[in-house]
C-alpha cells in the first residue's frame, strides 16, 4: 500500500519501534471513504470512542501566526471531535500570512523544526504539521524522535487510494510535492481567483471563491478533489463542497487525523 506508507513512514523512516499498524486494505479504503466526505460528518458508532487515554498527547504545528488561541487550535478540535485525540496546539512566529510561496517556506522550515522540538520536549507523543505542503518535514523529523503526520502527504494518500479522478486545490502557485507525488505529474490543479494566501480564504469572498473553484474541477471531470492548504479545513470548505455541491472533498486535517488515529493507543 504505497499511498499509505508514504503518508505514515516517508522515505527512510521505518514504522515507529514496536507500533503495528492497524490497516487492512478494506477497513482501510471504508474509512478513507468517509474521511472523504469531510470533517463535519463522524464515523457511525465511533462518536469519541477512539482514544480517550491521555497519556497520548498530539502537538499540532500550525505555519500560521495567529494571536486568536481559539483560531490556532482549530485543527485540534477538528481532530478530537473525529478521533478524540487530545492536542497541544502552538503556531510558529513572525509568518502572519503563513506559508504561500517558496520564500515563505524557506523562512518557514527553521520555526518550524525549533517548533517540533519544544513540543516533544513537552511531552507530545506525536506531531501533526498543519500544512499541506509538508515544509520541513525531512529536517523535522531527522530533529526529533517521536512519529509525524503532515497534511499534504495524508491528503495525498487518501486520494490516491480511492483511485477515482481526482484534483487538487490550494493556495499556492503549483500543486505541492507530496501531490505530484502520489497522484502523479501531470494532477488537475486550481487556486481559488483572488487567494493568495491563507488569510484571504478567511474572507466572505475567498469562502465564494474557494466553493466556486471546486465546482469548476467537478465541471472538469474531478470526482474527488484533495485540499493542499488546511485552510480550506479552518473555513469547513469540505462541508460546503458536500452540502452545496453534493461532491467528494478530502480534507487534509481529518486526513492526518486517520493516520495519527493508526499512532494512538485504543
Amino acid at each position: 500500500m504505497p499511498a499509505l506508507t508514504a503518508a505514515l513512514c516517508p522515505k527512510n523512516q521505518p514504522a515507529p519501534a514496536g507500533k503495528t499498524l492497524r490497516f487492512t486494505a478494506p477497513g482501510f479504503m471504508v474509512i478513507a471513504a468517509l474521511i472523504a466526505l469531510g470533517p463535519g460528518r463522524r464515523h457511525p458508532g465511533h462518536e469519541h470512542r477512539f482514544f480517550q487515554q491521555e497519556s497520548f498527547m498530539l502537538g499540532i504545528i500550525r505555519v500560521l501566526t495567529h494571536d486568536d488561541r481559539q483560531f490556532v487550535e482549530e485543527h485540534g478540535r477538528l481532530i478530537q471531535r473525529e478521533y478524540g485525540i487530545v492536542s497541544l496546539s502552538r503556531c510558529i512566529p513572525d509568518q502572519r500570512k503563513g506559508i504561500y510561496d517558496d520564500a515563505s517556506q524557506i523562512l518557514a522550515v527553521p520555526k518550524i523544526v525549533a517548533l517540533g522540538q519544544a513540543l516533544q520536549a513537552e511531552g507530545c507523543s506525536a506531531l501533526f504539521l498543519s500544512c499541506a505542503a509538508d515544509p520541513g518535514l525531512a529536517e523535522l523529523r531527522r530533529a526529533v524522535t517521536i512519529p509525524i503526520i503532515s497534511a499534504g502527504s495524508a491528503s495525498a494518500s487518501v486520494a490516491a487510494m480511492l483511485k477515482r479522478p481526482a484534483a487538487v486545490m490550494g493556495i499556492g502557485a503549483d500543486a505541492p510535492l507530496p501531490f505530484k507525488q502520489l497522484l502523479g505529474e501531470s494532477v488537475i490543479y486550481a487556486r481559488p481567483e483572488g487567494v493568495f494566501n491563507t488569510t484571504d480564504l478567511l474572507t466572505p469572498q475567498g469562502r465564494e471563491s474557494a466553493l466556486s473553484c471546486a465546482d469548476t474541477l467537478y465541471r472538469q471531470g474531478a470526482q474527488v478533489i484533495a485540499f493542499s492548504c488546511t485552510g480550506f479545513s479552518t473555513i469547513a470548505l469540505a462541508d460546503s463542497i458536500r452540502q452545496h455541491l453534493g461532491k467528494i472533498a478530502i480534507d487534509a486535517v481529518s486526513a492526518a487525523g486517520l493516520f495519527i488515529s493508526q499512532l494512538a493507543p485504543r
